[in-house]
């Protein structure tokens, strides 16, 4: 009988522990599709950068915002593929970040 409730006491435990997992990954998915940020979770939405609407972002508009190193010109003309000075949504949007901890290709 005592092996039984132990068995028992473990099934409900894993059962506790599988739900609560569940649930914070169901709370951070509503979390990322619903726009909030918390802490660093990747870039702003591009209407927070287009401050003045006029469907680009300018290096001054762009200067406003926080990013990773500071160095605003150098991501400012990373991202800016046509280099015509205006980040426009599709560039922001298909713009991938360089990742950290991997070997660059070679050419």
């Amino acid at each position: 009988m005592r092996l039984t409730k132990i068995r028992s006491l473990r099934y409900q435990l894993g059962m506790y522990v599988l739900v609560a997992g569940l649930s914070a990954c169901s709370f951070a998915q509503d979390d990322h599709r619903s726009g909030e940020r918390r802490g660093h979770q990747g870039p702003p939405a591009f209407s927070e950068l287009d401050l003045d609407q006029s469907g680009g972002i300018s290096l001054e508009e762009f200067e406003q915002h926080e990013v990773p190193g500071g160095d605003h010109q150098r991501i400012f003309t990373l991202i800016d593929a046509d280099s015509d000075g205006v980040i426009t949504e599709s560039e922001l949007t298909n713009h991938k970040p360089p990742r950290h901890g991997r070997p660059k290709p070679e050419a």
